[in-house]
């Protein structure tokens, strides 16, 4: 099993370069998907989908919005049709456990059609709670 790596600290070559793209950790990421050949199975018209979590309000230890997009670039770039995918967490009782909820936290944390490149679909659908509260009022 191969295993790429990527080192998050920028390794200035030329101090006088004061504006050195390529060491970004994007820049780094772009290289890591190129190279590790992830995407090769990817076939122009897949749809494809990018799970990530975007986290709770006021929460910042998610994957910043520039990361996915970068994957999603990369996934456009072969003619696939990328959208990046969450759940609500069936069974929760906060703001998140609803579709309309679990997008009004992605926006506030960044994570919008636009910043991202792709659509936002949630995977459990618009009535996650709803359907889950039935179960359980039926089960009683």
């Amino acid at each position: 099993m191969d295993v790429f790596f990527v080192d998050s600290r920028a390794r200035v070559v030329d101090p006088d370069k004061w504006y050195q793209p390529e060491l970004s950790l994007v820049s780094k990421l772009k290289r890591l998907i190129e190279e590790s050949s992830v995407l090769d199975n990817i076939s122009p018209g897949d749809v494809v989908a990018v799970k990530t979590h975007f986290g709770e309000r006021g929460t910042t230890k998610t994957l910043r919005s520039t990361f996915i997009r970068t994957v999603v670039e990369k996934l456009l770039e072969i003619g696939a049709k990328p959208f990046v995918t969450e759940t609500t967490g069936l069974g929760l009782t906060r703001l998140r456990s609803s579709a309309i909820g679990r997008l009004q936290i992605a926006e506030e944390n960044g994570y919008t059609h636009q910043t991202l490149k792709a659509p936002i679909i949630i995977a459990d659908g618009s009535s996650a709670l709803i359907s889950w509260k039935f179960r359980l009022m039926e089960n009683s």
